[in-house]
């Protein structure tokens, strides 16, 4: 599933809103039915009562307030026990980076950062009862949530900080501006700095919320500290223990410099300096070995469009995940293919590129891929 596969007709409204950081909401491509089976409470029972879910991927939340850690886990893990009694008295259960534990959603995430260029990790909140999970708060990162089952009314109370670098709580919210119940199917996006609160309108209720975090001006600042370490000039002492006047030159020099690094800033060079930089959707392929069926679905490791130099013949180095990379030209081909389709056959892979799957060469750039886990095996 990519971000034009979740949005359908809605996609441009929401890119513009992304750029412009307002609000929108509005029904998913998808229907309520596909919605819920992206994160049904099978899978959510699964995780919990199997112990693919890591003790601190799991949050306890009853009427806005934490549950200390404690009360429902143990040596051994999670106590089911205890949280089957939180759920009882109508708690919420916040289940953080749960693209690390399901596939398809992890999926879902790694091609809606490939579309934005933005980071994207995603949380899931089931709320059994009719109270509160959180207090008013504002998030340090946009949001886009999609309501997978049961409803659930949002409130937002305005903006009172643009463009926040973290999240924070609210002690008295404003009277909401805006409100809105969303059922099986909805989207919902919020900028970052709109303080929101929500309500369970028809429980149990289940939500994805796809977390969003662009690059700011701050961010390029650090990337610039650690350019400037090639300059000299920025790596002298500034000279503590001399006079103002002795210190003078040095300060200019220092001035000088950072407006040479301000005036030469390459924005593109940052972007693509993120991308290339970006980690790995973790594949192992322990499938490496088996024969090449042309019906097996191959997806990218790739978080964000990268540069794969396909115009370029011959062997030639690319930066993926901070590691450089030498692939053929024919390998880069392919992972460019694959990145810009998600999840593509294998049959259909060798024919976009007009090879056989049974070609020598095509089999030997895709095995080189597979090995170095930058392309999986999905289902």
């Amino acid at each position: 599933m990519t971000l034009q596969d979740l949005t359908g007709d809605g996609e441009k409204a929401f890119r513009q809103a992304f750029a412009e950081k307002t609000r929108w909401s509005g029904p998913a491509a998808i229907d309520g039915d596909a919605a819920a089976g992206l994160f049904s409470f099978l899978t959510i029972d699964r995780l919990l009562a199997s112990g693919t879910l890591a003790v601190d991927q799991l949050r306890v939340l009853v009427s806005g307030t934490e549950a200390m850690p404690s009360l429902y886990t143990d040596a051994g893990g999670l106590r089911l026990d205890a949280i089957q009694s939180f759920l009882r008295q109508g708690a919420t259960l916040s289940l953080n980076d749960i693209g690390r534990c399901v596939p398809a959603i992890g999926a879902l995430a790694a091609a809606i950062e490939r579309a934005l260029g933005v980071r994207c990790g995603v949380n899931a909140y089931v709320t059994i009862g009719d109270k509160a999970a959180f207090r008013p708060h504002s998030d340090g990162h946009d949001v886009l949530v999609l309501q997978c089952y049961g409803a659930k009314r949002w409130y937002s109370h305005g903006e009172p900080q643009p463009y926040p670098l973290v999240g924070a709580q609210v002690g008295q919210a404003p009277a909401p501006v805006w409100d809105q119940i969303m059922v099986a199917g909805d989207l919902l996006y919020l900028p970052r700095g709109e303080v929101h609160s929500t309500l369970p309108e028809r429980a149990p209720s289940v939500h994805l919320t796809f977390g969003l975090t662009e690059p700011t001006g701050v961010d390029l600042l650090r990337w610039l500290v650690i350019r400037a370490a090639d300059d000299p000039v920025l790596r002298r002492d500034l000279g503590s223990t001399i006079s103002s006047a002795e210190r003078a030159p040095r300060i200019a020099a220092v001035k000088g410099a950072l407006h040479a690094l301000i005036d030469d800033i390459s924005v593109e060079a940052f972007f693509d300096d993120q991308r290339s930089s970006r980690e790995l959707l973790p594949f192992v392929n322990a499938a490496q070995g088996c024969m090449l069926d042309p019906t097996m679905v191959l997806t990218s490791a790739l978080r964000r469009p990268v540069d794969l130099k396909t115009d370029v013949s011959g062997e030639a180095v690319v930066v993926l995940g901070g590691r450089p990379s030498r692939l053929s030209a024919l390998s880069r081909r392919l992972l460019a293919t694959v990145t810009a389709e998600n999840r593509i056959t294998l049959g259909a892979l060798a024919a976009a590129v007009g090879a056989m799957p049974t070609d020598a060469e095509f089999a030997e750039a895709l095995t080189t891929l597979l090995q170095m886990a930058l392309i999986g095996v999905t289902d």
